[in-house]
């Protein structure tokens, strides 16, 4: 079980990219799933998809991985089940959608 804490979220937002490279290979995953299977499915079909798209680009990961939650340093007992985490450091949330909405966007 990996610890996980609010500081280490939406760094992006900052303007810069962190872990870069990892990104990138993980993007080329994503959107090659995106191209062959388009829309429609469930999110389980695309965690799926994805998870032989990152085998086959030899990235980590782990699937449905529990991590700790620290709010000042304690631990609360609520835990949080990733979908997938890449290289140790990076969260995927899958979301299937009819649609993207603004709301998603900004």
């Amino acid at each position: 079980m990996s610890d996980f804490t609010t500081n280490q979220m939406n760094q992006h937002e900052h303007g810069d990219i962190i872990f870069k490279d990892e990104c990138y290979a993980i993007y080329g995953c994503i959107y090659s799933v995106n191209r062959k299977l388009g829309t429609g499915f469930l999110e389980v079909v695309y965690q799926e998809a994805l998870e032989i798209e990152l085998k086959r680009n030899n990235v980590p990961f782990v699937s449905h991985q529990e991590l700790v939650i620290l709010y000042d340093g304690v631990p609360l007992a609520s835990k949080y089940i990733a979908d997938i985490v890449c290289f140790d450091k990076i969260l995927i949330e899958l979301k299937a959608l009819s649609k993207i909405t603004k709301s998603l966007c900004g």
